[in-house]
């Protein structure tokens, strides 16, 4: 039976350590996220990122109740520390099912007007603002610099000051599925 306690103890404190490096992580990520104009290059790699997170970031908080609730403390303190830490969670989620109504739309390249001559992976496009099935709105002109394999980099430009010396005018028609 001891060693079952032993067993027991260290899966809950390694279940509240991970969940604690989670959360770190999830935090870390969205600051820089929203620190600089990154988003993903797919939106529906995107769309898959915010269902994950909108089970596994608040599951993560209510996981470490396991490092938190003792034996040797009092009722009132355990319960206290659940309720504070359920509020946080429901809290998290109604901000994740905010930013996730946010997402209903998104940006999504319609044409590559040019591509840069140093560089074929940069782009500037023209992007419309899908709505899902409801069609689009609004359309707008960018740079388009890849980060890494799934993540781009998306700043407003204006096509009349553009250098044409480090620009080739393409005009593809981006066909999406």
């Amino acid at each position: 039976m001891a060693q079952l306690n032993t067993s027991l103890n260290i899966i809950l404190k390694t279940l509240f350590w991970l969940s604690l490096v989670f959360i770190s992580i999830t935090i870390l990520c969205f600051i820089i996220a929203n620190s600089c104009d990154a988003e993903f290059r797919d939106p529906v790699l995107g769309e898959h990122f915010l269902d994950f997170m909108t089970i596994a970031f608040p599951a993560s908080i209510l996981s470490t109740l396991a490092g938190t609730i003792k034996k040797r403390q009092r009722i009132k303190t355990n319960g206290l520390r659940t309720f504070l830490t359920l509020v946080l969670a429901v809290f998290i989620l109604w901000g994740i099912v905010a930013a996730r109504m946010n997402s209903f739309s998104s940006w999504v390249n319609q044409t590559i007007l040019f591509r840069n001559k140093a560089n074929k992976e940069i782009s500037i496009n023209q992007q419309v603002m899908s709505l899902g099935a409801l069609g689009s709105d609004g359309h707008r002109i960018v740079q388009v610099k890849p980060i890494l394999k799934y993540f781009q980099s998306v700043e407003i430009v204006d096509t009349a000051t553009l250098d044409k010396n480090k620009w080739v005018a393409v005009s593809e028609l981006i066909i999406s599925n």
